[in-house]
């Protein structure tokens, strides 16, 4: 992957030692957006999409029964 100079050197200033995975990150996230806008999401995708943007599932309450 090819970026500006003045990225790198930012990236070396701040210390971002990861950005391979930040960039990774960023591509799963916009093209599972598109493909859920275009064709929907299979639950895995769904739930990767949502562990990536810090949404929880709400839990299921569980049903008292008498």
């Amino acid at each position: 992957m090819s970026i500006p100079d003045w990225l790198y050197k930012l990236i070396k200033k701040y210390g971002i030692l990861n950005w391979f995975e930040i960039a990774r990150s960023a591509i799963i996230r916009e093209v599972l957006s598109i493909k859920a806008e275009k064709e929907g999401l299979r639950r895995e995708e769904l739930l990767l999409l949502m562990e990536m943007e810090g949404i929880d599932l709400p839990e299921k309450k569980k049903s008292v029964h008498k």
